[in-house]
């Protein structure tokens, strides 16, 4: 009796697990072989009477692409609770993720960036997966577009998801740049823009983005456009962001292309900056663009802010620039500014280094401020 009892709890237990594991969540996996995302997404809308749903579903897949090792797709909890991870959901086995999202991580799957050594980056699975509402069953109905690394929790809202596998990139933006012009609404073309930019085909990633830059739609459609070009990485990309920053008829797409450009981290990039923070000729894109420098902290950015500062011809403009200094580490933003406090030539700027050299809180400033108040 005993042994049949605990064996009773074992099935008990099995169960409970398996009903956490699937999160209430009732998946449909396909399961055939050597055939096309397009196929596998009629296999999809012929599977929805198997769901036993009155109305909501989700349909899904996975792509392999490079990202840094510690970055996510995705919403992250920082509570404490032990979520179910999306990998889990569709495995129905529990710490599924290394096996299903990362395989094993071999030297083939490390790409050192050139221009960031410290931060390899391997392949992930993401996942896009389609809400679908009721009594619809195509894509371009959809209303809700979603990213997420497969070890990554997300709330489907215990609506039934039908999965389609992993799918190559190339076959993913067949799908998708077609689907976003079926697609109603702002919000919902802002999600699949954001779907399609994260695949690693450059050429045809910044080609689409460009075509929404330079199309007419909605500036925050296309704000959104130059914010994708700008986490390409890609010197074509770069080109586009710097036309739209010299000629686009809208000041708002202008100054969201030159944060766009501050996001590529290239040589080329940071130079271009540097040259809108001197010679830009409308003054909201050169502030835009010292704000921008500043961010970035580099070597270089910093010495271009020291020239701004003395040499802008707009007062404005080398206020902006002695803020944008105030923001770096105390060890190079002290001696600046009391290097500014007590030489540059304009009064105004003067009382800007001052006020930004007692938000420190360095001793040394302290000090300076202190020999300036006695003489």
């Amino acid at each position: 009796m005993k042994r049949m009892k605990k064996i009773f709890e074992g099935i008990l237990f099995m169960g409970i697990l398996s009903g956490w594991l699937q999160g209430g969540v009732n998946v449909l996996k396909y399961n055939g072989t050597d055939s096309t995302l397009k196929d596998r997404l009629h296999w999809a809308e012929n599977r929805v009477p198997d769901l036993d749903a009155e109305s909501e579903y989700w349909v899904g897949y996975s792509i392999r692409k490079m990202m840094h090792k510690n970055c996510r797709t995705g919403t992250v909890y920082n509570d404490v609770v032990r979520r179910i991870s999306l990998g889990e959901l569709i495995t129905g086995m529990e710490n599924a993720d290394e096996s299903y999202v990362q395989g094993s991580v071999t030297d083939s799957d490390i790409l050192i960036s050139e221009t960031d050594d410290n931060h390899p980056q391997v392949r992930k699975d993401v996942a896009i997966l389609f809400f679908i509402p009721a009594g619809k069953k195509q894509l371009k109905e959809t209303s809700t577009i979603r990213m997420t690394n497969m070890d990554q929790h997300v709330d489907l809202k215990n609506r039934p998801v039908l999965w389609l596998g992993k799918a190559d990139q190339d076959e993913s933006l067949d799908l998708l740049i077609p689907l976003y012009n079926k697609i109603k609404g702002n919000h919902e073309k802002k999600a699949c823009m954001m779907a399609i930019a994260i695949h690693d085909k450059k050429d045809r990633v910044v080609s689409f983005l460009e075509m929404r830059l330079n199309a007419r739609e909605p500036e925050e459609i296309r704000e959104h456009a130059s914010f994708w070009l700008g986490q390409q990485e890609d010197d074509r990309a770069l080109e586009i962001l710097k036309r739209t920053v010299n000629t686009d008829p809208s000041m708002e797409v202008r100054e969201k292309s030159v944060f766009a450009v501050s996001q590529m981290d290239t040589k080329e990039a940071e130079n271009y900056l540097i040259d809108l923070a001197y010679h830009a000729k409308y003054r909201e894109i050169r502030k835009k663009a010292v704000f921008w420098l500043g961010q970035k902290a580099s070597e270089k950015s910093i010495e271009a802010l020291k020239h701004v500062v003395f040499n802008a011809e707009i007062t404005e403009i080398q206020e902006h620039a002695v803020f944008a200094l105030s923001q770096q580490d105390n060890a190079d933003a002290v001696p600046e500014l009391i290097r500014i406090m007590k030489t540059h030539p304009n009064p105004e700027v003067r009382k800007k280094a001052v006020f930004w050299l007692g938000e420190t809180g360095d001793a040394r400033g302290v000090d300076a401020l202190v020999e300036l108040i006695r003489n």
